[in-house]
């Protein structure tokens, strides 16, 4: 199919799937997008690093086009409750011509100079690499059985598609390079009442941008008139240019219409072949980016607080509500939450957003091994009051009250080490014990944090989490109550599949008193 005659318009195409306030499905272009965001709830795409990666793509065009210095200059808008015409009117001006996915000069988020016949430099792949969900290369039997010649994907899942790039690129073998966050970590996205709301609560302003940022910022990826280059080391970073960040050099090679393997929907054009390449990345001799919707942690390795940090990232068997101290609670030693929340904060403490403002926190992450292989990619919801933020009560008892959580989870590990028979030896090796009971174990802790997800979730939203002291004691009583609960269940529970020989039996009554001594000693530390 010629290039010239296919056209896909990201400013006026519908592409974008949202809900409306009433709860009524809608799919609008970013144009449309901005003008009713106001009465839009909020994006939602099956995928949820494509729900992730429209936000991120709809924050850099707002913070291109609508500059805001201060915290009064944000007030300001969003007292007016919508995007105003003349923004749109900028908007639309800025980005015209350089949102359309087969543009033979300047296609979208890709790079014009590449030449699609198969016969240059630029090796043609299969679309499904911009979807990790598919079957690809070393991924044909990972997540379902099928071809990568199989794909065929329509311009919406391609656009959606390559909004998740910047975020979520991860490495895929030989100088294929993670993008500019590397390993993609966990991001968090304040979520307001509407996506007007949300869209706002996410412009950040200059105080929380990252240092590291150059200036000027040369804007996100679309404002450039060149191609990216194939592999090119980069040593300066603007702001809005992180938000797009090119980390892969890529075209798509539009063909005849069909459906869609992805989303299942008719299309007149699909596209089944594309470039898809290392394109840039940062110097790996710059410290540290630091993306505002992304927590940050000292390294296990550091006991000093000042220590090398990393973002946060999601690892197998550890729920995400685990980590909401440095994800959400501020002023942390060896944590620093994501710059985006302490905006929020500074907002409420100065009176500038009301402290009854809805406020829902999601967070987005893709958990890899560090390399090219995807486990998975999830979207997890926390609801508090937006006081939780704040310096002070919550931090104080939420801190401490999952340290004790953790300390009781390990309890309940070394615990179940006493059932394994080399236990009873002079010089027990613990390590290949606790591999050896992983069968017992694992299971029995995964009930323990998956059950008491639930407790902690609704006790974080009490009020008496935020109340004087008496009500902080009650509601560190009503957790320590939940956590010996939950623990004693899951113990037991492990318990009941032992052996029930004379052996076994001994083995299993000096488990629970390992762990109920140690549980006692646990209580009596709150």
């Amino acid at each position: 199919m010629p290039q010239d005659d296919v056209h896909f318009d990201l400013l006026k195409e519908a592409w974008i799937p949202c809900f409306t306030r009433d709860g009524s499905p809608v799919e609008l272009g970013a144009l449309d997008t901005l003008a009713r965001a106001h009465n839009l709830r909020e994006i939602a795409c099956e995928s949820p690093l494509a729900t992730f990666g429209i936000h991120r793509l709809l924050t850099a065009v707002l913070q291109d086009n609508l500059p805001l210095s201060t915290e009064e200059e944000w007030c300001a808008v969003w007292k007016q409750g919508q995007f105003a015409s003349g923004l749109l009117d900028r908007v639309g001006n800025a980005c015209s011509g350089r949102f359309d996915l087969f543009d033979a000069q300047r296609p979208f988020c890709q790079s014009g100079d590449i030449v699609l016949d198969g016969k240059g430099k630029d090796k043609l792949k299969s679309i499904g690499y911009l979807a990790p969900e598919v079957a690809t290369g070393t991924n044909a039997t990972h997540f379902a059985h099928a071809f990568e010649d199989a794909h065929g994907f329509c311009p919406t899942c391609c656009a959606r598609g390559l909004a998740a790039i910047a975020p979520f690129a991860t490495s895929g073998g030989a100088g294929i390079r993670p993008s500019i966050n590397g390993v993609p970590p966990v991001y968090v996205l304040p979520v307001g009442a509407s996506l007007f709301a949300t869209l706002l609560l996410n412009h950040v302003l200059p105080r929380y941008v990252s240092a590291l940022a150059s200036q000027p910022d040369p804007g996100p990826v679309w404002r450039r008139d060149s191609a990216v280059t194939a592999d090119e080391e980069r040593l300066e970073v603007g702001f809005a240019e992180s938000l797009t960040w090119p980390a892969r050099r890529a075209r798509l090679l539009p063909g005849a219409g069909g459906t869609c393997s992805l989303c299942g929907r008719n299309a007149p054009v699909l596209v089944w072949r594309m470039v898809y390449a290392q394109g840039w990345w940062r110097s790996k001799s710059l410290p540290v980016w630091r993306d505002p919707w992304a927590a940050y942690v000292a390294r296990r390795a550091s006991a000093a607080a000042s220590g090398p940090i990393t973002p946060l990232r999601p690892y197998e068997d550890r729920h995400l509500w685990r980590d909401f101290v440095p994800l959400f609670l501020a002023n942390q030693e060896r944590a620093e939450r994501p710059s985006v929340l302490n905006q929020i904060d500074s907002l409420l403490q100065e009176g500038l957003l009301p402290a009854d403002s809805a406020l829902r926190v999601d967070a987005f992450f893709v958990r890899t091994d560090g390399k090219m292989k995807v486990f998975e990619w999830r979207h997890d919801r926390f609801d508090f009051p937006p006081a939780v933020l704040a310096r002070g009560p919550a931090a104080e008892s939420v801190s401490p009250a999952l340290e004790h959580a953790e300390s009781v989870g390990r309890a309940i590990q070394d615990a179940l080490c006493r059932i394994h028979p080399d236990s009873e030896r002079g010089r027990p090796d613990w390590r290949e014990i606790r591999t050896a009971i992983a069968h017992i174990s694992r299971p029995a802790t995964r009930t323990y944090w998956s059950t008491l997800e639930a407790s902690f979730r609704r006790l974080i939203a009490d009020p008496d989490l935020l109340g004087d002291i008496n009500a902080q004691a009650r509601w560190q009583e009503a957790w320590w109550t939940e956590v010996r609960t939950v623990a004693t269940r899951a113990f037991e529970g492990a318990l009941a599949g032992c052996d029930t020989d004379a052996n076994g039996l001994r083995r299993i009554e000096t488990a629970r008193r390992v762990f109920y001594t140690q549980l006692k000693k646990l209580g009596g530390e709150r």
